[in-house]
């Protein structure tokens, strides 16, 4: 949700990663006092997890703006929008 990053923080699980161990427990050393649980995941499966967070969040903001600047939506076409 925009806007609310802190708290969002504080209630969800944080993934971590890192290319060696040391990294790792690094990363989640960083993160155990803050959020209430981690999930330690590889390199690769940890940033498909935030390609697809950052796509669910692309979605549901974009989404809505979209269809409220949508030219059919004010009875105009696509083409006559950028002709203006």
């Amino acid at each position: 949700m925009q806007g609310y990053g802190i708290e969002e923080l504080a209630r969800m699980p944080q993934i971590i990663s890192g290319t060696t161990p040391e990294a790792a427990e690094e990363a989640a050393a960083l993160f155990r006092n803050i959020v209430p649980e981690i999930v330690s995941l590889n390199p690769i499966e940890a940033e498909f997890a935030k390609l697809f967070g950052n796509a669910y969040r692309y979605i549901e903001f974009a989404s809505p703006i979209s269809s409220i600047s949508s030219p059919s939506r004010r009875g105009s076409t696509t083409s006559a929008f950028c002709r203006r």
